[in-house]
């Protein structure tokens, strides 16, 4: 489970979370993008990539693909087979237990070639085969994507070792966002994307630490007036809600 050291409430709520499912996890501290130096920067990053999208590229979205790469450099150099990654703002069905002994016992050769998400996003309503998907129990299913582009969210998915070593090999210098999943697809990381549908993960109604809203901002000036006051804090979470529902849309195809 990802979680940067200053995000002390969320770690509590995805503790609290895990530990009441009775599973195992293991704490993964997180890059702090905005405190690498230019020099880290120059390393670890590609400038170019940087200065020509820096509305993606933010310090937040760049610590967040450190983070994933030290996670895939974990699972090679300790040999595991696979993983599930967590970040530390996800609201988990009560059915994830089942749904992780379900893949580890009849699904993991998926793993060697494909990526199982237990949630994705998109602005357009995404599509899934309906064709060659994979029952398990209680109405869900795992389906591949018909449409990998404009999918996102590294919130909760399943990586195996092969998967995991050549992402961590294309990955540096960061000049994608962590989710940018057809880029590493294109790259030849893996085949496609599978996702458990419906899905049994959301993103919890945390703040996002990426910071894709410029500080001080108009945006940014608006949402600390609505963080502010409990009243207007609450408005903010029925609009990411609302937000979810609109870039949760999916169908069979």
């Amino acid at each position: 489970m990802i979680n940067l050291e200053r995000s002390v409430k969320r770690r509590a709520y995805m503790e609290r979370s895990l530990k009441a499912m009775g599973l195992d996890f293991e704490y993964i501290p997180a890059v702090n993008g905005k405190g690498l130096s230019k020099e880290e920067r120059a390393k670890l990053c590609d400038l170019d990539a940087i200065a020509q999208h820096p509305e993606w590229l933010t310090p937040g979205a760049i610590g967040c693909s450190l983070s994933h790469y030290h996670i895939y450099d974990k699972m090679v150099k300790e040999d595991v087979s696979y993983a599930l990654i967590l970040e530390d703002d996800v609201d988990l069905s009560a059915e994830v237990p089942r749904i992780i002994k379900e893949i580890e016992e009849h699904h993991t050769e998926i793993l060697d070639r494909e990526l199982i998400f237990m949630y994705v996003v998109s602005r357009e309503v995404m599509r899934f085969k309906k064709v060659g998907r994979l029952p398990i129990g209680d109405g869900r299913y795992i389906g591949a994507s018909a449409n990998l582009r404009r999918k996102g969210a590294s919130g909760a998915y399943f990586i195996s070792k092969p998967v995991a070593e050549k992402m961590r090999d294309i990955i540096l210098p960061v000049r994608v966002s962590a989710d940018t999943w057809h880029f590493f697809r294109d790259e030849g990381c893996y085949d496609n994307i599978r996702c458990i549908l419906p899905f049994c993960g959301i993103p919890a109604m945390f703040e996002s630490d990426i910071g894709y809203l410029k500080k001080g901002s108009l945006k940014d000036k608006v949402k600390y007036v609505f963080n502010s006051t409990i009243l207007l804090r609450w408005v903010l979470v029925a609009y990411r809600k609302r937000y979810w529902k609109t870039w949760s849309r999916w169908r069979w195809v």
